[in-house]
């Protein structure tokens, strides 16, 4: 499994995040801001391949404030954490 650094970073508004899943499963990509709340969560199965997806502030389950947040990647057991920097 591979997680690579969101594109642009840091960000104002959208981002993307590509990931690689060696394995057939579910896939769970969170945000998280450094007071461990969660403000996004995106599940859904796939098959072996690269994956991209877009997110932007306004997909988020509260305010996103400027600062560091952490991008997490889930799946088969394995997880990849990164981080991100909003503007």
């Amino acid at each position: 499994m591979e997680l690579s650094q969101n594109v642009p970073n840091p960000f104002d508004y959208n981002t993307e995040i590509e990931f690689k899943i060696p394995k057939s499963g579910l896939v769970r990509l969170s945000i998280v801001n450094m007071l461990g709340e969660t403000v996004y969560m995106y599940e859904q199965d796939y098959s072996p391949g690269y994956y991209k997806i877009n997110w932007n502030k306004q997909q988020s389950s509260g305010t996103i404030k400027p600062g560091v947040y952490l991008y997490r990647l889930e799946s088969n057991g394995e997880e990849i954490v990164r981080k991100m920097l909003i503007k």
